[in-house]
């Protein structure tokens, strides 16, 4: 805050302080129509006292300029990435030019307008609501204040088409109320933690948000909410994410959460489905995992649930794609971190099948599947291999997709 005040000329009548309190409290009472007219038209009808407790000096009349005005300085200072100063001189290496870093005792964050919701956010929380290790991410659209009309172009080169620059256009996803359409503004893109696999229900609250015009670099404002939620002190080693995200290409989206050691568990958009060769002859790829050409036809192309289905048909179906696991490939041996690749063994060196080509198989017990692999036939059911973390790795994750699990 101290970096937004005046140090030369007119000293600010309103505080920025008390700006940031103005529309906090707005959000409080009225967070769906979010418009500093209607922040200002509230600050008006409060007493002098109660002014007084959000920051206001009581001798100033309230005005919609001076308002906008802190808001302005705000928005700068957070936009240049700084949220506060340095209590202390800065030290850089004489060869390299590197800044030092800061001592302890310094309370400079640098963070951007993301970790800057993403912190205030999560200051916000008590302390004993346990934040979980697994996130969603999803978004929602709000139309801009502004009526959308022809198209111009700024003095930077950009397009816009309203008073609002901001705002951009994107698309509404048909549900079973409306169909797909068009809207003029943004999308918010939120964080919220989710209980793991056979964990306990928690409190499902947003950790944080980034908002985007229109409905355009969804894979990036997601990736720059985990960094953001990274920054503070917490973490998340998996996150769950629907086809708004993960029809992004590999390099945009996989390849960046697999870096940040992200396990991902994804919703197949219908061009990530289907049946394509695997690596090795007698294997596949089965809706983003590699199965055993054993898989018989009727287990392939299986058909989601559809929202509209009862309780009992979408267990029935889910059973379906669980009738697939044993057939699927597993891993042989640990993830190869620094090389990015995993070793997988096929499902009969597993003990998941009896397949001709492995005759110690077929001594297993009844309850185990047999294959109707021909011997002689290459099969992937006693393979091993090894396959590197960039193959297919859009449409790949560590859970079998449609399944119980």
């Amino acid at each position: 805050m101290a970096a937004t005040h005046r140090t030369k000329g007119r000293r600010r009548l309103y505080p920025v302080e008390a700006v940031l309190a103005a529309i906090v409290f707005h959000c409080l009472k009225a967070p769906e129509r979010l418009l500093f007219t209607d922040i200002a038209a509230e600050l008006k009808i409060l007493t002098k006292s109660q002014c007084l407790k959000l920051g206001f000096p009581i001798s100033c009349a309230m005005k919609y300029t001076r308002l906008y005005s802190g808001y302005r300085a705000l928005l700068r200072e957070i936009e240049s990435g700084t949220c506060s100063v340095h209590n202390h001189e800065l030290e850089a290496d004489p060869r390299t030019g590197d800044v030092w870093p800061c001592p302890p005792t310094c309370y400079c964050i640098a963070a951007n307008l993301d970790e800057f919701a993403v912190r205030m956010i999560l200051t916000s929380i008590p302390a004993t609501v346990p934040i979980p290790t697994t996130v969603a991410i999803d978004s929602t659209d709000f139309e801009s204040h502004a009526r959308p009309g022809h198209r111009s172009i700024d003095e930077n080169g950009d397009t816009y088409w309203s008073a609002d620059h901001d705002a951009a256009w994107g698309y509404r996803t048909s549900t079973d109320r409306r169909p797909t359409s068009r809207f003029h503004g943004y999308s918010t893109h939120a964080i919220t933690g989710c209980p793991s696999v056979g964990g306990e229900p928690i409190p499902q609250l947003a950790l944080g948000i980034a908002v985007r015009p229109g409905s355009r670099g969804s894979a990036p404002a997601a990736l720059n909410l985990l960094d953001a939620f990274h920054a503070t002190r917490h973490r998340a080693d998996e996150v769950l994410l629907d086809r708004g995200y993960t029809t992004a290409s590999a390099e945009n989206l996989a390849h960046p959460l697999r870096d940040r050691s992200i396990r991902l568990v994804m919703d197949l958009h219908i061009s990530q489905r289907g049946t394509r060769p695997g690596p090795r002859a007698g294997t596949i790829w089965q809706d983003g995992h590699l199965y055993s050409s054993a898989l018989p036809q009727a287990l392939r192309d299986l058909e989601p649930p559809n929202p509209t289905d009862t309780a009992a048909d979408k267990a029935l179906i889910h059973e379906q794609f669980d009738a697939r696991a044993p057939f699927r490939l597993v891993p042989h041996s640990r993830h190869d971190d620094p090389r990015g690749t995993q070793r997988l063994k096929g499902p009969a060196l597993a003990g998941h099948v009896r397949c001709p080509n492995t005759p110690a198989t077929m001594r297993l017990g009844p309850a185990v599947p047999t294959t109707d692999c021909t011997r002689g036939v290459p099969c992937g059911c006693g393979v091993t291999l090894t396959v590197p973390d960039t193959l297919r790795a859009r449409d790949r994750q560590h859970l079998p997709w449609r399944s119980t699990t």
